[in-house]
This record gives structure tokens, sequence and C-alpha cells, in this order.
């Protein structure tokens, strides 16, 4: 999966399943290696598979409703949170699907009254839970742009369950637009989104750090180490973050508006593939700064001094209508420090 060989990937958790079919996870990893070879029918047999072998198991059931959210076959995503909420009543996901599904086939009332039963069910899991710090336990969802997961975050994930061994931190990547979706259709509790402001009616967001931003390029590139105007920017290749990425996106809009001839642009959803091509000598890219530190002291990558471009926010961003349990509080809490660690 690391090297994006997905079908090798896919003959992993063949093995794996046929010798052990009882560990739900491995369904999940062989339903994502179909789905990232576009295999999508094949993927939702396997999901289909796993909740009848494993019908306890949450996780075959909400990743069956996302497949149907992610073709935004809105009815068929009703139905499966549906049978979510039926399988799983105690589990808040269900509510928050089906919610979504409901706004996006214009049944507005229905989907206020579903969080409203969100609400309520959140709220009697956080009595049950107590709200001391050291008693609070839950399950609490964090999504965030793929730098602050490789970077900031694992440190922080790794002092909670320190501190708060009762709740369960999963983190999933995903740039701003995604998460601000997965926000309004229950799949987050809270997304720390690069953006310099959160203009959203039903959002509530406050920044909690900047993230400065470094031009990157190999050591033996030309403009290494040397200041560099947009015209000679606009001379390079860019290897930049995928769109809906908000420092991307500024970069990109900044190098069209150039004159021609405009760069050439290749956008990627990791940031991995772009530090890899920009230290193969093959163009240049725009990153946080905390990103590439281990690079930059090891000499695989040199700073390019260009324009300014100003550090980016960090907007710890929740629903506004949503329950804020315990657990999320504290978690919420934890990540407000980012900024003065």
């Amino acid at each position: 999966e690391a090297r994006g060989d997905w079908p090798e990937a896919e003959q992993y958790w063949r093995r794996f399943l046929a010798i052990n079919g009882t560990f739900w996870w491995a369904h999940i990893g062989l339903a994502h290696a179909l789905r990232q070879q576009d295999r999508m029918d094949d993927a939702e047999a396997v999901l289909l598979s796993a909740q009848a072998a494993l019908p306890r198991q949450l996780a075959p059931f909400t990743d069956y409703a996302r497949m149907a959210e992610a073709r935004r076959d809105w009815a068929a995503a009703l139905s499966r949170w549906q049978a979510v909420r039926a399988c799983f009543p105690e589990e808040w996901a269900g509510y928050g699907g089906c919610a979504a599904a409901l706004r996006e086939l214009g049944r507005s009332a229905e989907a206020e009254a579903m969080l409203d039963a969100e609400a309520r069910l959140r709220a009697a899991a956080a009595a049950a839970n107590g709200d001391g710090d050291g008693a609070v336990e839950g399950e609490v969802a964090v999504g965030a742009g793929e730098s602050l997961c490789a970077s900031r975050l694992p440190a922080v994930i790794a002092a909670l369950r320190r501190t708060h061994p009762g709740i369960d931190v999963s983190l999933h990547p995903a740039g701003s637009a995604t998460a601000v979706e997965r926000l309004r259709g229950g799949g987050l509790d809270i997304a720390l989104l690069l953006e310099p402001e959160v203009t959203a009616a039903d959002l509530v967001a406050r920044p909690i750090a900047r993230e400065p931003l470094v031009y990157l390029a190999a050591p033996e590139h030309r403009l290494a180490g040397r200041t560099a105007s947009w015209p000679e920017l606009a001379a390079e290749s860019f290897f930049v973050h995928e769109e809906g990425c908000s420092y991307s996106d500024q970069l990109v809009r900044s190098l069209l508006a150039l004159p021609a001839p405009h760069p050439r642009l290749t956008r990627f959803g990791s940031i991995e593939a772009a530090r890899s091509l920009v230290a193969a000598g093959l163009g240049l890219t725009l990153l946080p700064r905390v990103t590439v530190e281990r690079q930059l002291r090891d000499g695989s990558l040199a700073v390019v001094h260009g324009p300014e471009i100003p550090p980016v926010p960090v907007q710890l961003t929740r629903h506004r209508r949503r329950w804020a349990a315990p657990a999320a509080r504290v978690v919420a809490d934890a990540l407000a420090r980012l900024g003065s660690g």
C-alpha cells in the first residue's frame, strides 16, 4: 500500500483473509485496495461479505454506506445508513450519515431531526461516561490534511493515550472540502483546516496555530538557496498538493496569473510523492516547513527564497449543532495547544 501497488496489496489481503477471516480490518483493507483499482462493485461485494461474516462489527457497514456517498447515490446512502442505525442503534455514526443523505435529498427537516437525535444519543453517552478528565471515555474522529497528520498530530495523539487511555482518537487524512463534508455528515467530530478563515454558518472554527510555508528544490537545482522572483518560479515545473489545499491553490492562482508561458503544474494527493520528485531534481514545490524539517537537515532538499506567502492558519473546526461530548472536548483542548508546542 505504501508503494501504491494496489494489485499486490489486494493479493496480500486475500492471502491474509484465506488464513484468518475474523479480523474486520483485513476486509476493510481488501475493499480499499479494490477501490484504488476502480473496482467498486468488487469492493462492495467484499464489504457485504464482511457484514454477513462479522455482523457485530461496525466498520463494514459504515464503509459500505460511504461508498454510496462517494458516488453521490444519496438514496442508496440513506438506505445503507438506515441499516447502520438498525444494526447499531447506540452508534451515532448512523445518525450523522442519515442526516447527510437526507440533506442531499432535500429533506432538511428530517435531517435536522436526525441531528437532534444524534445530539441526544451523545449526551446520554457523555452522562454515562462521566465528565471528569480522568474518567472520560469515547471515540473521537479527527480529520486533518496530510501535512498535519504526518507531522503535528502523532505526538498529540500519543500524549492523549497516556493521559486519557479511555479516549480512542481516530485520525482521518482529508483535504478541507472533504473534512467539511464529513463534519456535516457526522463522520468527523473535529477537523483541522489549513484555511485563512472558515465562514460556513453551520461550522464553528478558531485559529490555533500558523504553519510557515517554504519553497523547495533539490540541493543541486539552480534556484536552491537563491532568491527567486515570480517569473523565475514560473519557468519551473511545480509539484503541488491536490486541489482543495488552500496554500497550494493560492500558489497555483499566483503562477497562472503571470504572463505566459505558464509553469507545468502537477497535483498530488501525497506530500511524500511531491517531496520525492523534487528531491530527484524534477521541479519545485511549496510545503509547510514542518513536513520537510528532516529533509532540510539531511540535505536532500533545499529552500528557495521565493516571493513571500504568509503562514497558513490551522483552524480547529466543529459542527455548530452537534453535541460536543466530553471526549471530543478533551481532544479539542489538546489540539488547541498545537500553537504553543
